[in-house]
């Protein structure tokens, strides 16, 4: 059964049978089991829907903080029989047993929910076991009504595990008893032989707290008693039943159904009430009509013990719990991926908080240093750009100095311009052009002057005479 990671809740426990309805809430603490609040209710009478009213009434009334429940159903729904099974693995075991359940029952296999438990292992030879079969229609006509209700199914329990391991846990019967338990309800009564506290022998008599008023019922309650008796010890030979307890609320009926049974079995007869086996909170011991007085024994020795090992929940809720228990984990594993996402973003948010406040200091308390360098920085480029204009001084006339030692006089300059990248641009006019060649040569020959180039040469007749109109461009090297 799942239970919450972050808030501890209450365990609810629901039986209904259509006859009665009990509902009882526990609360586990440090391995102690204690019973909170309990309801009970004839419901005899009532159609579906007076059945999903009351069974809301009843979430009310134990105060039940969740709805997802452990159900119990009433023994008398159950077949059971003893089978003994070739091995000893576990596995093996469950595998063989449905096989075999189809031939102990007249349900189909698709009509019917089956589950089994070991009692012994015998002459090493083989593993007995005791096979529990239920009709899926009868768990169903009230887990139906209990969904409408909003109650969700975790479990499906048979009443009679629930009853003996609580008398085991109360200290009722031991390893070394063979004991006869029997269950008065409302409207029957279950009979249970217990041996290595385990139930061995279960059977269901229509003859509950309702017909004991009357002395012919008890007899006959009594002889049926004594005939299962008999059945149980025809196989089992050395097993006699040396106590039987009879258990049910407070009523003058169990104290004369335990004359007849002595007399009728021969067996000593123990009344038992569970609520004085079980432990229970002060407000569910003010409920004093309801768990003293009440046929609400079955519930009570199941809800002192955790979830019973037989679990009779149909396919179809079974595959819905998982996929809403994998639902839960992935809301669950999300949950913590965000919680982790925002611890690591908030972690980054403070490591970016601090530096920025660092840096800040950092700027405050350097921030007459961070003036003087940055007078500095002023000062470093003011040099910067004197020294470059120291370089780069006089370029023009050391331009104009070479070119006129190196230009012929056949050639004329009428234009002459020197960018700030050290590029010189010539244009003129030559009366020869084969002298504008032979200049760009000298020209490229100069190592004040690089990448010189002859951008173009144009004739034109200037008074009948041929002039070639030229221009040329240089890189000046810095000296």
């Amino acid at each position: 059964m799942s239970k919450s990671s972050f808030v501890p809740q209450d365990e609810l426990l629901v039986y209904l049978d259509g006859v009665t309805l009990k509902m009882a809430t526990v609360h586990e603490s440090q391995g102690k089991r204690e019973i909170q609040h309990v309801f009970y209710s004839d419901v005899s009478q009532l159609d579906e829907t007076g059945l999903i009213d009351e069974a809301a009434k009843g979430l009310v009334s134990v105060k039940s903080r969740r709805r997802d429940a452990r159900v119990v159903i009433t023994s008398k729904f159950a077949i059971t029989k003893s089978v003994e099974v070739p091995s000893f693995d576990p596995q093996e075991i469950e595998a063989i047993i449905k096989l075999q359940s189809s031939r102990h029952t007249p349900y189909a296999k698709e009509e019917m929910v089956c589950a089994h438990m070991n009692l012994e292992e015998v002459l090493e030879r083989y593993t007995k076991a005791l096979l529990v079969i239920i009709s899926l229609g009868n768990i169903k006509k009230h887990l139906d009504v209990l969904q409408m209700a909003g109650i969700e199914i975790a479990s499906v329990e048979v009443a009679f595990e629930g009853m003996a391991r609580g008398l085991v846990q109360a200290g009722l019967v031991t390893d070394a008893d063979v004991t006869g338990a029997v269950l008065v309800d409302a409207d029957h009564s279950d009979l249970i032989i217990l041996c290595k506290s385990k139930p061995f022998f279960v059977r269901s008599v229509g003859v509950g707290l309702k017909q004991l008023q009357h002395a012919g019922s008890r007899r006959e309650l009594a002889a049926e008693i004594h005939k299962s008796i008999e059945a149980f010890q025809a196989t089992e030979t050395n097993r006699p039943v040396k106590k039987i307890c009879l258990i049910g609320p407070d009523a003058p009926e169990i104290a004369q159904l335990g004359a007849e049974v002595k007399a009728a079995c021969g067996v000593a007869t123990e009344a038992v009430r569970a609520a004085d086996h079980v432990s229970a909170s002060t407000a569910a011991r003010k409920a004093e009509s309801e768990l003293f007085h009440s046929p609400i024994d079955a519930v009570l020795f199941a809800a002192s013990v955790p979830a019973a090992s037989m679990d009779f929940i149909p396919d179809d809720l079974k595959t819905r719990r998982s996929f809403r228990d994998r639902a839960n984990q992935i809301f669950t594993a999300g949950t913590l991926v965000m919680v982790i996402a925002a611890l690591l973003l908030g972690v980054f948010v403070a490591k970016v908080y601090l530096k920025t406040s660092y840096i800040h200091s950092l700027d405050k308390n350097f921030a007459s240093k961070n003036q003087e360098a940055e007078r500095l920085m002023n000062l470093s480029e003011q040099n910067r750009l004197i020294r470059e204009f120291n370089a780069k001084k006089g370029s023009s006339l050391r331009a104009l100095t070479e070119l006129e030692t190196m230009l012929p006089r056949e050639m004329y300059l009428n234009e002459m311009n020197l960018d700030a990248e050290g590029k010189l641009m010539l244009k003129g006019t030559s009366e020869l052009m084969s002298r504008v060649f032979s200049f760009v040569t000298e020209f490229e020959n100069h190592p004040h002057f690089k990448n010189v180039k002859n951008d173009y040469a144009k004739s034109r007749k200037v008074d009948g005479k041929d002039m070639t109109d030229f221009g040329l461009s240089a890189n000046l090297e810095e000296v």
